[in-house]
């Protein structure tokens, strides 16, 4: 697994619209993998805006070594991306700090079954209760967690049409710590993401030792 960090260049033209729209980063950040990824590989990134330099930087997880060097030669960064190889085997009771930008959402019921349209949740306990549900399913207890709403850009799909679909996101940010019940449980959801709209930047789980 790969870890890649990109310190994007705020001046660049290029970086001020991806930032505005989260399908054209997510494309950006795909320019830096070969087109014939194989079917199972997750590309997962996250964007991080903060007041302090790094102003605006991206992390990018992935199965396939990145290459960056076209979008530092564009200005798009501001230094050379950092990648690091990394290996991951949790255990069960290991203790973590995480964090993990997500899309929480449900479907709405229809005829009594839970296969309507998709809808955010807005409400922070239902934002955390949706974190115990995803521990539960991924192998996790939540121990402890604060929860930070973020302002996700409205994204636009283009599709071969050539019409336009406005993609609009829910965003929280879950910082806490966790305890792992199921080491496998865990693994998978580390290496694919957990909930919806992992193209558009939501789903990375980062973890650091957190006894």
């Amino acid at each position: 697994m790969y870890l890649s960090q990109l310190i994007l260049n705020p001046g660049n033209r290029l970086v001020l619209a991806d930032l505005s729209n989260p399908y054209q980063m997510h494309r950006t950040v795909m320019s830096g993998f070969p087109q014939n990824l194989p079917q199972d590989e997750r590309v997962l990134f996250r964007v991080e805006l903060q007041r302090q330099a790094p102003v605006a930087r991206v992390l990018v997880q992935s199965h396939t070594s990145p290459r960056w060097d076209h979008l530092l030669e564009k200005g798009y960064l501001q230094l050379a991306a950092e990648v690091k190889e990394i290996a991951f085997s949790p255990a069960e009771g290991q203790v973590f700090r995480f964090r993990l930008l997500a899309n929480p959402t449900k479907r709405l019921r229809a005829d009594g079954k839970e296969d309507g349209p998709r809808v955010g949740l807005f409400r922070e306990h239902d934002q955390q209760a949706w974190l115990q549900r995803k521990g539960e399913l991924h192998g996790f207890k939540v121990l402890e967690v604060t929860i930070s709403k973020t302002v996700q850009p409205d994204g636009w799909k283009v599709t071969g049409s050539g019409q336009k679909h406005r993609l609009r996101q829910v965003g929280a940010r879950f910082d806490g710590r966790l305890q792992v019940t199921d080491a496998q449980a865990f693994l998978r959801a580390w290496l694919d993401g957990i909930g919806s709209g992992k193209g558009l930047g939501f789903g990375l789980l980062s973890l650091a030792p957190g006894a």
